[in-house]
């Protein structure tokens, strides 16, 4: 799903890179200039980029409860069937990785072979570190057609290298076959985020970086994209302008999947950075900001802040697509 396809190739080439070379970025909106207003923190807390860019609470007390009063409540179902799917994505390209490493070259039929063969042990076992998960069947269905998509993207990319460079040897296939990075690891301590960040994806061969998203499109998932480039820049001085949400979408027994490009802008930087600072500031000053008006029945932390001396209201709330 991380794969960009010939045409989603020349969008990027063609139009995106152009319109971000063209785009003018202030200095004080790039992640290296963390030690500079805006960019530098205004308090010595920690927060995870999600915490900054999620808006499923719309007052941010999900961040009041877990930041302030230490409140962490098991995920939704969502958050874990979103964890388990992603999760497959992961095993797929990382164990094609390790084959072609340890099997060589030589024997790539082997290789492809054993991709194809979706891990049934392996998933059942991360199923089962989630006693709550619910729709077993359903979701193992969903992870098979996950598995067999990019099975079938990354034999055909396999394919395609090796009979482009016949005396290419494994670790320069993998480089141009899979040049993805999988749950990088960054520090966003001089942002006043977590030590221990983790992008869903980042495409060496194209300067990208890429979240999976199971569920509906929101607008803030933008930002998110937004706080790991912002990252990415203070640590490396070099400069992210391209993000890309994969949305996978389920129909019966079809999976398709949407890519979402746009350019990380001023607009966005600076909207990631006062989401920053508010929730810093209620965090650090333990301003409890209340609850929502319309609560989503399946924010985990919707009976805390619905009860009062352990009696639950009963107050109108709404329920969440969870496709």
């Amino acid at each position: 799903m991380y794969f960009l396809s010939s045409d989603e190739r020349q969008l990027l080439v063609k139009s995106l890179l152009p319109n971000a070379r063209q785009q003018i970025i202030a200095d004080e909106l790039r992640g290296w200039s963390w030690n500079l207003p805006p960019m530098e923190p205004p308090y010595s807390l920690k927060l995870a980029v999600y915490e900054v860019a999620n808006k499923y609470c719309e007052t941010s007390r999900d961040v009041w409860w877990r930041k302030v009063q230490g409140v962490r409540m098991p995920p939704n179902q969502p958050m874990i069937e979103g964890n388990l799917l992603h999760g497959v994505v992961v095993k797929a390209i990382s164990r094609t990785k390790k084959l072609i490493w340890s099997m060589g070259l030589e024997r790539a039929g082997e290789v492809i072979a054993a991709l194809r063969d979706f891990d049934h042990v392996w998933f059942e076992r991360e199923v089962a570190k989630f006693q709550s998960a619910k729709h077993v069947d359903e979701l193992t269905s969903k992870a098979r057609m996950i598995w067999e998509y990019e099975a079938a993207i990354i034999e055909a990319r396999l394919r395609e290298s090796m009979s482009r460079q016949p005396y290419a040897a494994e670790d320069s296939i993998v480089a141009a076959a899979l040049p993805v990075t999988l749950e990088l690891r960054i520090d966003g301590s001089m942002l006043g985020l977590s030590k221990h960040l983790s992008t869903d994806a980042y495409q060496s061969a194209e300067p990208l970086i890429l979240e999976l998203k199971f569920g509906e499109k929101k607008d803030f998932h933008r930002l998110q994209v937004t706080g790991y480039a912002l990252v990415a820049e203070s640590l490396y001085e070099y400069p992210l302008n391209i993000g890309c949400l994969v949305y996978p979408r389920f129909g019966g027994d079809r999976l398709s999947v949407e890519k979402e490009f746009f350019l990380i802008d001023e607009e966005l930087r600076q909207r990631f950075l006062e989401q920053r600072d508010d929730r810093m500031r209620m965090v650090f000053e333990k301003i409890d900001p209340g609850m929502m008006t319309d609560c989503p029945r399946l924010c985990p932390y919707f009976e805390k802040c619905h009860e009062i001396s352990g009696v639950q209201l009963s107050l109108p709330f709404r329920e969440e697509k969870t496709k």
